[in-house]
């Protein structure tokens, strides 16, 4: 009843107001004009209403509101769509922190299916390619802890839906059937940028991820060969990281690119390891050098033994076969000392970089003159 008050004092006489649920109002205005600063002003003399706290017999109640607002006719032209694009905005509202909080409700392109035609129309037609760049996280050795290569990973901003994560985007590209031109198109980028930073690093390598369906294509090993040509990068110095899940059923047409690839000299790595189903069996079946153990263990490294006995169960048997480590999801001194300890190759994760820009990561990289100077 106190809230109720308070917000009918600046109310319009024309509005309505209504309980709707426990705790929630369900208020309906008109307005004449077609003026948003009214509607503002509405909105702070609301707000202004619950700066100070609610008496509830003898104790205060610092109370505060969120709100949820849709216009007609632009939300809706009719009392029942109206309703539901302001309860959609009035979630929002509730699940950000913060007080007096008024969201309008947002255009159904960014909501669900309408998010996903979106993204898989600017798919199809290609414009997603001039949105979509590279961003690279740093693998450091365990000895000495020195940048020696990174990993290439996939970024999408669009103007409309703001940042599009990897997983969303990679797998409407698969879909869609478009996975092997943007495929092709990141594999470039990154062999382009890793010639460039060889200059300083010869040694440095670029590891790039490949889908399941781009192994499937037949012209795999063409383009690969072409991105290599074309940037002047040496095969050893690309790494490709497949998924184990791509290994359950055993296609021989796969494993035939993949021995086709390392024949050149490019380097294949298991992505995940441990994620899925994948087993022993695979590790000895298939031409892989690395072993990337995923970061779900990593991150438990500290808490749990049953992960450090896993993890370095695993290390130990890749060091048996003969394949490098690498561990990603480091983002902590302790879980780096452990790994360190387990004998794991290869470092990767937040406590070094995030994954960054190419201009910000050369910042990263030792100049020449700086891995000649003596240490102090």
């Amino acid at each position: 009843l106190k809230s109720a008050e308070r917000i009918s004092a600046v109310l319009p006489l024309t509005s309505f107001l209504a309980r709707s649920g426990e705790g929630e109002f369900l208020c309906i205005l008109q307005f004449r004009e077609r003026n948003a600063a009214t509607l503002f002003k509405l909105l702070e003399d609301i707000s202004a209403q619950f700066d100070l706290p609610i008496k509830l017999s003898q104790h205060e109640v610092d109370a505060h509101l969120v709100g949820g607002i849709a216009t007609a006719p632009n939300d809706g032209d009719d009392p029942e769509t109206l309703h539901k694009h302001a309860m959609s905005a009035l979630y929002k509202a509730k699940k950000n922190t913060g007080r007096d909080r008024f969201y309008f409700y947002e255009p159904t392109l960014k909501d669900g299916s309408f998010r996903r035609l979106f993204i898989a129309s600017r798919i199809r037609s290609g414009d997603c390619l001039k949105e979509i760049f590279v961003h690279y996280q740093p693998i450091l050795s365990r000895e000495g802890r020195h940048v020696v290569g990174c990993e290439a990973l996939a970024r999408w901003e669009n103007s409309e839906l703001g940042q599009i994560s990897p997983t969303e985007f990679i797998a409407e590209a698969e879909r869609l059937g478009e996975i092997d031109t943007l495929g092709e198109i990141i594999l470039m980028k990154a062999c382009f940028d890793a010639k460039e930073w060889q200059k300083d690093l010869p040694d440095f390598y670029v590891s790039v991820n490949v889908s399941p369906i781009q192994l499937e294509d037949d012209a795999f090993v063409c383009k690969v060969k072409n991105a290599l040509a074309l940037s002047g990068l040496p095969p050893n110095s690309l790494k490709l990281e497949v998924t184990e899940q791509l290994y359950l059923p055993g296609s021989e047409s796969i494993l035939q690119r993949l021995k086709a690839l390392t024949d050149l000299g490019v380097r294949i790595a298991i992505d995940d390891f441990g994620s899925g189903y994948a087993s022993l069996n695979y590790m000895c079946c298939y031409p892989f050098q690395t072993l990337k153990i995923d970061q779900a263990f990593i991150k438990r490294l500290t808490q749990d033994k049953s992960s450090q006995v896993l993890v370095q169960s695993v290390i130990q048997i890749s060091k048996s076969l003969g394949l490098d480590t690498v561990a990603e999801g480091v983002e902590d001194l302790p879980t780096q000392k452990i790994l360190e300890q387990m004998g794991c190759d290869y470092l990767q994760g937040y406590l070094y970089s995030v994954p960054i820009e190419p201009g910000v990561f050369k910042r990263l990289l030792p100049t020449k003159k700086q891995q000649s100077e003596p240490n102090p």
